[in-house]
């Protein structure tokens, strides 16, 4: 009388190769999450950053705002612009030549300081945005001095 006492070789044989498949999937659909979740924080990174630029160009298109050097201020009532929860951003102010004029380190509570005075014909805006994975992209940007 035969009794089935276990697996057969080739039983086992095909039981590995299908988790071995199955382990070959998974690490490929994991790895495809980490990199949409990379390109959503780089998305909502440069929406932020385009908005940001684009209200410091308006702002600066008026002759007395580009020479106070201006910065969109996040604490106003009018939230000119805000980062999203959780990104952080520095923006720093360079003349035609490269040397800094102002730098500016986003706080919710501190607004951006507005009393310097430059005449530079052109500035170089860099603006620094810390994605909440503490990814840091640089976005820049060259404004000339309007006319006057």
């Amino acid at each position: 009388m035969k009794t089935d006492q276990g697996f057969t070789l080739i039983e086992t044989l095909v039981a590995i190769a299908l988790t071995g498949v199955l382990i070959v999937i998974m690490s490929y659909f994991s790895g495809s999450l980490l990199d949409t979740s990379k390109a959503k924080t780089s998305t909502v990174a440069q929406t932020f950053s385009r908005s940001y630029l684009d209200v410091l160009r308006t702002k600066w298109s008026v002759p007395n705002q580009y020479k106070t050097n201006s910065l969109p201020n996040p604490t106003s009532p009018a939230l000119e612009v805000k980062p999203p929860d959780g990104y952080s951003y520095t923006t720093q102010v360079q003349d035609a030549n490269g040397a800094a004029i102002l730098n500016y380190t986003y706080s919710a509570t501190t607004a951006p300081q507005t009393n310097i005075v430059n005449d530079s014909i052109l500035k170089r805006v860099l603006l620094t945005v810390t994605t909440p994975n503490g990814q840091n992209l640089t976005f820049a940007t060259q404004i000339v001095n309007p006319p006057q």
